[in-house]
């Protein structure tokens, strides 16, 4: 499944009029279902990440109890090893020399890392607000590093915003693994696209101390026709040439994986400027941003925190 198999669809063919019953058989344990849409007929499918707005009366959505005992001895049984044993995924840098080798027999550098508790969890019975969780206000650097949620574009603010490319095409978001598995990333769905310039683009507005900066970017991408993007200040996009990975990020041992990508170095002046990340491959993932004025590994998820903002 891709995209956390969050989006799945199929097709009925030759459906005769009248009253039917739509089932759903669990082939796999613990799945869970959100939201069913049907589409009639010719109908055009309205791509969405959050499902149709729910109509009718509205009750309070119950999970069912669930045995723990049966589900820890269930994955015992399957795997070998209880959930709270495993030891989390190690995460992954394609840092500073990295392109010096050729990538093809070397493996990546991998640390251990830990897990931040859920950062967009919502009580029961309320609304899910995510956007509202943002903050408001210019990022600021502190102590020469800038850390930004990718997902931030998405309060179309004075301070976060997207812009579509010339056909309307934007980025969009869909689940990532950090924040205890409640954060976000973002996309642009429609894979297959290209832009050299003018693709649609993320931008954030900060305050620097000025100097030159590394672009960190967690990423993930399935193909080499998802690994690219472009970076830029104040609308002035630096070429893909003067990328570290030449324009170009895909290596065989880094795909399917979030990994640390250090992009390229820039000059940043001191004062409030925009920061933008334009789309090149359409399927690249961005989950976060580090920019940094020193040559430090970006941290872990338990220990990323967003930069401050500020009027």
């Amino acid at each position: 499944m891709r995209d956390n198999g969050e989006k799945l669809r199929c097709r009925f063919e030759n459906v005769a009029a009248g009253e039917h019953t739509l089932a759903f058989e669990a082939v796999d344990r613990y799945v869970t279902l959100g939201r069913v849409t049907l589409y009639f007929a010719d109908a055009p499918v309205k791509p969405c990440h959050l499902g149709p707005e729910p109509f009718g009366e509205q009750t309070d959505e119950r999970i069912p109890a669930v045995c723990e005992g049966a589900l820890r001895s269930d994955t015992l049984r399957r795997f070998g090893i209880a959930a709270e044993d495993v030891p989390p995924v190690a995460l992954t840098y394609a840092g500073h020399g990295y392109w010096e080798h050729d990538r093809l027999y070397l493996p990546n550098e991998a640390l251990p890392q830990t897990f931040a508790p859920p950062r967009y969890a919502v009580g029961r019975g309320k609304k899910k607000d995510v956007i509202a969780q943002f903050g408001e206000g210019v990022f600021s650097e502190r102590d020469g590093t800038l850390c930004l949620e990718a997902e931030y574009a998405l309060e179309e603010s004075r301070s976060a915003w997207l812009t579509a490319d010339g056909a309307g095409i934007r980025w969009e978001h869909l689940q990532a693994e950090t924040d205890g598995g409640s954060g976000l990333a973002m996309y642009v769905e429609r894979r297959g696209l290209f832009w050299e310039e003018g693709g649609p683009a993320m931008h954030y507005r900060c305050r620097f101390s000025g100097g030159k900066y590394y672009v960190w970017l967690l990423t993930r991408f399935d193909d080499a026709t998802e690994d690219a993007c472009a970076v830029g200040v104040d609308g002035r996009m630096q070429p893909r040439a003067a990328q570290y990975g030449g324009g170009a990020f895909f290596t065989y041992s880094s795909q399917f994986l979030w990994v640390w990508t250090l992009l390229s170095e820039m000059e940043i002046p001191a004062g409030e400027h925009v920061f933008s990340v334009a789309a090149v491959r359409s399927g690249l993932r961005i989950d976060r941003i580090y920019l940094t004025k020193g040559r430090e590994l970006p941290p872990d998820d338990g220990h990323f925190s967003a930069s401050k903002r500020t009027p």
